[in-house]
This record gives structure tokens, C-alpha cells and sequence, in this order.
């Protein structure tokens, strides 16, 4: 029985419409969840989740690289409990981990990676 366009139902294209409302779903899907993961991640790391979330919306996709980017530039994550620090901060608010270490000959801080002294050059061993 054709419609007042004088289409036909036909299996194809029944099963062309079904495959692409199933597309559609799909794609909105993944959408949002960029968008919560991207809202999820930079409070986790103790940026603005709003603000992330925000172009996550309008750049979808792309708002993943940036934000990962942007958050190895001012952020931390603390090696014993996982929790994310400002770049200058001492020691992890999570746990308390120091970041710095100080030198034994001139009292100089230093990075916890590091393994001599920037003041004199000593061992951090």
C-alpha cells in the first residue's frame, strides 16, 4: 500500500531507516559521553568542570586532546595516591606526598626527580 508520495514500504528500506535511527542513537551516545568525560576528568583534576564541559559541547572530540594538554601544563598527578596537584604545590592535598626534596649540604629544594642539587650539585642520592 503506497503513501500520498507513492512510497512503498520495502524491506530494504525499512531496514535502511532502522540502521540509521540505530546510527543516530549511537552517535548521540558517544556525544554525551565525551561531554561527561571530559566534565568528570577536569574535576577530577580540580580545573572548571563547567567551563570543560562547555566546549566539550561545541568541540566534542577535539575538547579531549586539549584538555589532556592543558592539564599536563598546570597539573600534577601525585605517584602514591593518584590525586591531581598544581604544578608549584609542595605536596599532594590528597596525601601529602612532598614533591621536592631537600639537599643535605645546602638546604636547597629540589624536585623529587631530580638527582643532584640545582643550588650546589650535590647527590640526592
Amino acid at each position: 500500500m503506497a503513501d500520498t508520495w507513492g512510497w512503498e514500504p520495502t524491506a530494504f528500506g525499512i531496514a535502511t531507516e532502522a540502521i540509521g535511527i540505530v546510527d543516530g542513537v549511537v552517535a548521540l551516545l558517544i556525544y554525551a559521553c565525551t561531554v561527561l568525560w571530559v566534565y568528570q576528568s577536569a574535576s577530577e583534576a580540580r580545573m572548571i568542570p563547567v567551563l570543560w564541559a562547555v566546549i566539550a559541547i561545541f568541540c566534542n572530540v577535539l575538547a579531549i586532546p586539549a584538555l589532556l594538554v592543558v592539564r599536563s601544563l598546570i597539573r600534577r598527578k601525585c605517584p602514591e595516591c593518584g590525586a591531581y596537584a598544581g604544578r608549584k604545590d609542595r605536596c599532594c592535598p590528597g596525601c601529602g606526598h612532598s614533591f621536592v626534596k631537600r639537599c643535605a649540604s645546602c638546604g636547597k629544594d629540589a624536585d623529587e626527580h631530580d638527582r643532584f642539587c640545582p643550588g650546589c650539585g650535590a647527590s640526592l642520592g
